[in-house]
């Protein structure tokens, strides 16, 4: 497949602080090396420096590390001392914070997971977005294995909704700010949205939402009968 596969979750989870917001990217990351032996090893880049940032096997430096990347001179951090604006393990950000990590070796691959938590204050969403490596997109794209890292991901991080698809399929399907966008595999966390869909598709019934699947295998931009089917999808959810 020429176009790029992503993966991509909504979920709420405003105003952590900035160890709260750390834990929890070490916990995904963890928990993705649990899945599958592809995630053997993270990397991330420090954008001050241009340079690359390795954690060691066990993420023991993890924190660290990360700490720093997140931490930014620029911004008057919020507090429990109202009056303190600097940067500590219990501020929160009036920005949110977002770090990016390549799995399987920062040189090796061409994937890139990217975790990003909003503010309150924000009206934009907090998400996960995982784009799929082109060296092994046809194990990705296997429909089993792709439903197991949904699936997996879906525990730790307990998603509004969530979609896998290509970036040109996206564009054709879904219109701007659509909730939520229909892709190749969807999850829907609120199932009693499904009701008016009479569109013929694989459902699965998972403990929390619905997962709904357009076909067997990945399609992509050019495949016209599946891009019409997710519009009919989109504009049924849209009742």
């Amino acid at each position: 497949m020429k176009e790029k596969v992503m993966l991509r979750l909504r979920f709420d989870k405003a105003d952590l602080t900035a160890e709260e917001y750390i834990n929890f990217c070490k916990n995904i990351l963890q928990s993705l090396m649990n899945f599958d032996s592809y995630f053997s090893n993270f990397g991330s880049w420090n954008l001050e420096t241009n340079s690359a940032i390795n954690f060691g096997d066990n993420f023991e430096d993890f924190y660290d590390k990360v700490f720093l990347q997140i931490k930014d001179k620029e911004i008057a951090f919020i507090n429990p001392n109202s009056k303190d604006k600097d940067f500590q393990n219990e501020s929160i950000s009036p920005f949110g914070f977002r770090t990016s990590y390549t799995p399987n070796s920062i040189i090796e691959s061409n994937a890139n997971i990217s975790i990003d938590v909003s503010p309150t204050s924000s009206s934009r969403s907090s998400f996960f977005l995982f784009e799929f490596p082109s060296e092994q997109i046809e194990r990705f794209i296997n429909i089993h294995f792709a439903m197991a890292l949904l699936k997996n991901l879906q525990i730790i991080l307990h998603p509004i909704d969530g979609t896998i698809f290509t970036k040109p399929f996206f564009h054709k399907v879904n219109k701007k700010d659509f909730d939520p966008p229909i892709g190749w595999i969807t999850y829907i966390k609120d199932s009693s949205r499904i009701k008016n869909i009479s569109v013929d598709l694989i459902k699965e019934f998972a403990s929390d939402g619905v997962i709904l699947i357009l076909k067997e295998s990945c399609p992509d931009s050019n495949d016209i009968d599946y891009v019409n089917k997710a519009i009919e999808i989109r504009d049924m959810l849209t009742l």
